[in-house]
């Protein structure tokens, strides 16, 4: 049975598609969000939230193509898009332009849209319509952004060069130049900067925002390949990340006014045997990750070699693909970190042990499941999720060539409680599984079918947004009897 239907499709403006679309819907669409933020911070003020952010904003979607970031509403496709472009003088580059919706904390009703390109960050503000801040420090391509579901003037930011930076858009980055000394025979002084691009002589950029804290990477805990996913833990400070290293790891989250830098995680696990694409906080300690496809080398029973007929080894080999998966994890050694009955302010020094920033086995698998693909001969691409979606409310997969779209939810099984003593409950293991439910009749995905996705995002209302390779918006409306 179909839970979603095809609704309509929106053409966005031309361009030259050199790197998958990336989707964001606006994350807060109901006055409690208001509430929710900054802990309640500007709670008195629902009727200016209303006004000024709800009925303007809720139900956009900013979409990121090749320097650019043209915001839409499905609700009105015929209104031409909010767009903006990143100076000409940028750099170029053919990575995903990634966005992501962030908010300052003097001034709330004033979204703003962070915006990669390359190397760079661009901050839009959608009022003034026009660049309000420009961050660099990176050095590699951005992978990610990752904002605080709390603080959206926090937010967070993967790369190739196996870091992870956390930014605050409340502080103004440092402009001050500085000067490296001069190293003979150069005349001029070094343009190298420290280890992680921490100090690089340049200025961090412009306008609004900071560097806050940088993870860094390398032997001593950090990732030791691309960071490709990065999520904050909601009430805790804590920060999760994924990389193409094979693992997780979860790192303090210390925000102050001088800028701090991590190089070992409190907890560091290889969790799979490819990379991992995404990572996501189900709860205080579960976890969710995807990860991709493994080649795994696999002997053919092929013909023996004529010239060694007694030898041990097959004339061919070939490369055999498993499917990516998706493996949901608990955390073990939450309250060893944090206790009960303390505040996360009050827990100033974090101790841990050399095996919890290498390799910790303070982790438990409660469910797995495998990404196969719908088509046999197409067992090397992808799923393409939401798990990097602000806010995001359920979990939307769509399979590349779009002939697949499916719901996945993760249901919690029963567990013999052992003993009853309340206080003991963190160190109940926990069970689960996952149920994929097919969400397209045949008739839809036929309509859909070559249509080559790229990304996707999933509405409050369980809606489907899916962008193509032909620059289009598919809207896929949930049936009212699901």
């Amino acid at each position: 049975m179909a839970h979603l239907r095809l609704s309509k499709q929106i053409a966005l403006p031309k361009c030259a598609n050199t790197a998958p679309a990336v989707l964001q819907l606006f994350p807060w669409t109901s006055q409690d969000d208001i509430f929710a933020l900054w802990h309640g911070r500007w709670g008195s003020k629902q009727a200016q939230w209303q006004d000024l952010v709800l009925n303007q904003f809720a139900g956009l979607v900013a979409v990121g193509r090749d320097g650019r970031v043209d915001i839409i509403s499905p609700d009105s496709p015929s209104s031409p898009p909010m767009s903006f472009r990143v100076p000409s003088n940028a750099a170029a580059g053919k990575t995903r332009t990634h966005v992501a919706w962030c908010l300052r904390t003097s001034y709330p009703f004033d979204p703003l849209v962070v915006m990669t390109y390359n190397r760079c960050l661009f901050i839009w503000d959608t009022r003034k319509r026009a660049v309000v801040g420009f961050l660099r420090g990176h050095g590699g391509p951005i992978t990610s952004i990752a904002v605080h579901p709390i603080s959206p003037n926090i937010f967070a930011t993967t790369s190739t060069d196996f870091t992870t930076r956390i930014y605050n858009l409340d502080i103004l980055p440092d402009a001050e130049k500085r000067v490296n000394p001069i190293f003979r025979p150069w005349k001029g002084p070094s343009t190298a900067g420290a280890a992680q691009g921490f100090d690089h002589p340049e200025s961090d950029g412009s306008g609004i925002g900071r560097l806050a804290v940088l993870l860094a990477g390398g032997i001593y805990g950090g990732h030791l390949w691309d960071v490709t996913g990065a999520a904050f833990h909601a009430t805790l400070p804590l920060i999760a990340t994924c990389g193409a290293d094979h693992y997780v790891k979860i790192w303090r989250c210390i925000l102050d006014k001088s800028r701090t830098q991590e190089d070992k995680p409190i907890f560091s696990a290889k969790l799979a045997t490819s990379r991992i694409l995404g990572i996501k906080w189900l709860s205080e300690d579960l976890l969710l990750v995807q990860t991709g496809r493994t080649y795994t080398p696999s002997m053919d029973s092929g013909e023996w070699p004529e010239e060694t007929p007694d030898s041990e080894e097959p004339t061919t080999t070939y490369e055999k693909t498993v499917p990516g998966q998706l493996v949901v994890f608990q955390w073990l050694s939450l309250r060893r970190f944090f206790p009960r009955g303390r505040k996360p302010e009050e827990v100033e020094h974090v101790r841990f042990i050399s095996t919890d920033w290498q390799t910790s086995n303070s982790h438990s698998i409660i469910a797995k499941m495998s990404l196969k693909s719908p088509r046999e001969d197409r067992q090397r691409d992808e799923w393409i999720s939401n798990i990097g979606q602000q806010l995001c409310p359920e979990l939307g997969f769509v399979y590349p060539e779009a002939v697949d779209v499916r719901r996945i939810q993760l249901v919690e099984m029963p567990v013999a409680n052992l003993d009853d003593d309340d206080n003991e409950e963190d160190h109940q293991p926990k069970r689960g599984r996952f149920e994929s439910i097919p969400l397209l009749s045949n008739a839809d995905a036929s309509t859909l079918r070559q249509r080559c996705a790229e990304a996707c995002v999933v509405t409050n209302q369980g809606d489907m947004l899916i962008v193509d390779a032909q620059s289009n918006v598919w809207q896929l409306k949930k049936l009212l009897n699901t």
